[in-house]
């Protein structure tokens, strides 16, 4: 990522390559309430082509923010810079787009991690959820699901 100064000044911050499991397939759900740190991971991971993004555009913050302490003890907190990604996309009003742009629509229902875990195999499958049942249909993994299910409802 970088950050850039109110006089245009670019700042790249570096990651070492590598990592613990770079070779693992990886897709990440992003929406219109992905900002700030998430939208800087997402575009990370668009701009170094290591995952797909799947979902809506994302909230569009990209703000540097510093703290300043006042006299009597509140906090001002002041925009002075803005984050751009690692390929140099302005992420402030804009947003991150997905690669593979699917909507919830008005009656999607968003799957939250701790109902996932709760779920059984068929209702994971009939949740409805576009945005995770495509990210699972990009790891190759929908099918297999199914495909399970079904097997285990004929038995």
């Amino acid at each position: 990522m970088q950050e850039e100064n109110a006089a245009g000044r670019r700042r790249p911050f570096r990651v070492q390559r590598g990592g613990v499991a770079p070779d693992i397939p990886m897709v990440v759900l992003i929406n219109s309430g992905s900002a700030s740190s998430s939208e800087i991971l997402a575009g990370a991971i668009q701009d170094h082509e290591r995952g797909t993004l799947i979902g809506e555009t994302t909230f569009g913050t990209g703000t540097v923010l510093q703290t300043y302490t006042l006299e009597d003890g509140s906090a001002l907190l002041l925009g002075t810079s803005q984050w751009l990604t690692a390929g140099g996309r302005l992420i402030r009003k804009q947003g991150i787009t997905p690669d593979i742009e699917v909507s919830l629509g008005p009656d999607g229902e968003l799957l939250t991690p701790s109902l996932v875990d709760e779920l059984t195999g068929a209702e994971l499958v009939e949740s409805g959820d576009a945005q995770l049942l495509t990210a699972l249909d990009e790891l190759g993994a929908l099918e297999a699901l199914t495909d399970t299910v079904q097997a285990t409802q004929q038995q």
